[in-house]
C-alpha cells in the first residue's frame, strides 16, 4: 500500500495531551493513528510504506528516521502503545503465567532470536497472558522515544478486541483472520471463549486457503454454519475471498469497532487495513 495520511480537522496540536497515539510496524509499513479521548474519535491516520526492507536491522534504520522527521511523532501524548508484529507467540492462562518462567515458557515453544527480548500482555477477555518477542534494537528505540510506551502483539488486539465485540454473540463458533503480506493470525472463539489462535506463514493463495480450511477440519466446524470474519491487508473483492466463498457459506470483511468514531477522511482508504490498530485501544 502506498503512502498517505489523513487528518480530521478538528485536530489540534495544542490538545495533544488529550490524545492517544496508537502504532504498527512491520517489514512492510509503519503505521500510527491518533484518537481524541474528549471526542472519543480517531482524527488522524497515516501509513508509510516500507516494503522493500528485508530485516530488522533494515527496519530499525528506517523507523530512526521517521521516529525523527514525522512530525505527528513528535508530540507528546496522553498514552502510546505499539504492535510490534511478529510470528511467534504463546498464551498461557493467568493462573499459570509468570514472570520469572516467562522466558522458559515461550523457549519451550519456539526457537529463541538472539537479537530479541520477550514482551508480555494482558488479554483480559480470556483471564491470559500472551509472551512474545521483537528486536531488542526496535523496542529500545520506541522506548527511547516514548517514555509510556507499551508494546503489543498484533493478536493481543486481535484477540481482546474480538471476544469484547462478539461478547455473549458467540453461542455458534465463529473464526476470524487478520491478513499480513506473508503470514496470517487466526482465532477460533466460542461462548465468549478462546478456542484456538495460530499463525501461519503462507506463500501463495493456495497455502492461505488451506490452512484456513485445515482449521475447519481440525475442529470439526461444519463451514455452512460457521462464518469466517477477515480482516487485514485484504479486500471484499480479492482472490482469497472468492476462493474461500467456495468452501465457506459466510465469508465476511471485519471492520475496527464501531464504539468509537472515525474521521470522514478515512472513507478514502481501506479501514479494515488498520482494524488491529484501532482495536489496539481496547488491550490493557
Amino acid at each position: 500500500m502506498q503512502s498517505f495520511s489523513h487528518i480530521d480537522e478538528t485536530f489540534d496540536i495544542d490538545l495533544s495531551l488529550n490524545y492517544k497515539l496508537s502504532i504498527q510496524l512491520c517489514l512492510n509499513g509503519f503505521s500510527f493513528s491518533v484518537f481524541d479521548t474528549a471526542r472519543k474519535k480517531f482524527i488522524y491516520l497515516e501509513h508509510i510504506n516500507t516494503s522493500g526492507l528485508n530485516t530488522c536491522d533494515e527496519l530499525f534504520e528506517k523507523l530512526k528516521i521517521i521516529l525523527k522527521n514525522n512530525d505527528y511523532l513528535n508530540l507528546e501524548y496522553k498514552q502510546v502503545k505499539a504492535i510490534v508484529h511478529a510470528n511467534k507467540s504463546t498464551i498461557v492462562p493467568s493462573e499459570l503465567f509468570n514472570i520469572s518462567s516467562a522466558k522458559d515458557i515461550f523457549s519451550f515453544n519456539h526457537n529463541r532470536n538472539p537479537e530479541s527480548e520477550l514482551f508480555y500482555n494482558l488479554i483480559v477477555n480470556n483471564d491470559s497472558f500472551l509472551i512474545s518477542e521483537a528486536n531488542s534494537k526496535i523496542i529500545t528505540l520506541l522506548k527511547e522515544k516514548f517514555n509510556n510506551v507499551k508494546i503489543y502483539h498484533q493478536a493481543t488486539s486481535f484477540i481482546e478486541s474480538n471476544l469484547s465485540l462478539f461478547k455473549n454473540k458467540l453461542s455458534v463458533p465463529k473464526v476470524f483472520i487478520n491478513k499480513s503480506k506473508d503470514y496470517v493470525d487466526i482465532i477460533v472463539l466460542k461462548d465468549n471463549k478462546l478456542l484456538l489462535h495460530n499463525t501461519f506463514n503462507y506463500k501463495s493463495l493456495e497455502d492461505f486457503v488451506f490452512n484456513v480450511m485445515y482449521i475447519y477440519e481440525q475442529l470439526k466446524l461444519n463451514s455452512t454454519e460457521v462464518e469466517l470474519l477477515i480482516s487485514g491487508n485484504i479486500d471484499k473483492k480479492a482472490e482469497e475471498i472468492k476462493l474461500l466463498k467456495k468452501y465457506i457459506k459466510t465469508v465476511s470483511i471485519l471492520f475496527p469497532s464501531k464504539i468509537h468514531t472515525y474521521s470522514y477522511t478515512f472513507k478514502q482508504i481501506p479501514i479494515q487495513t488498520y482494524t488491529n490498530l484501532f482495536n489496539l485501544q481496547a488491550c490493557e
